[in-house]
């Protein structure tokens, strides 16, 4: 297994005030994710949640399942809107945490 490569490597693909909003977060001293306890990272996300701003309405919302042995069930919201979108995907690492890509 290789590891991956570092976050600077992605900088320059990032929303331009991204690198802002991790070197704030870096000068308060924050200790990191996995030091913290469930209650702290369950504050600091509620603490976050007002910089995502208001969702968009979505025109389509379906349960599929992902082909596999076993099925995987997923869902797919499509936002309103005729332009090219990006795709996300949100699946569990088994108890560590929700990663996207």
């Amino acid at each position: 297994m290789t590891n991956p490569p570092p976050v600077s490597e992605f900088i320059g693909t990032l929303d331009p005030a991204v690198p802002a909003l991790l070197a704030s977060i870096q000068s308060q001293g924050l200790p990191g994710w996995a030091y913290l306890t469930i209650e702290q990272g369950r504050a600091m996300v509620a603490d976050m949640r007002s910089l995502a701003g208001d969702p968009e309405p979505e025109a389509h919302i379906e349960d599929i399942l992902i082909p596999g042995s076993p099925e995987v069930p997923a869902r797919l919201y499509v936002p309103e809107g005729d332009r090219p979108l990006p795709i996300i995907v949100y699946f569990h690492g088994g108890g560590l945490g929700t990663w996207s890509l």
